[in-house]
């Protein structure tokens, strides 16, 4: 039987992926601050996108780049 997408197990599979990755490129500071806030899923974690841009970003083939601009 498969596991459905939304199940607690993917989620948290996805999530430890995704922290990976994150410390993997040098940014472990949001793992931190994941933790201090109570987890991921709190509204300034919130990003959301059109699905075909969604499916994108999950394969890595859409990614942000930083910029000299910052906001809160």
């Amino acid at each position: 039987m498969l596991t459905p997408p939304s199940s607690p197990i993917i989620q948290t599979h996805y999530a430890a992926g995704a922290m990976a990755l994150l410390e993997g490129f040098g940014f472990s500071h949001f793992a931190e601050a994941f933790e201090k806030t109570g987890g991921v899923h709190k509204l300034w974690n919130l990003l959301s996108l059109e699905p075909n841009l969604h499916a994108k970003f999950d394969r890595l083939d859409l990614w942000f780049e930083r910029t000299s601009q910052v906001r809160y």
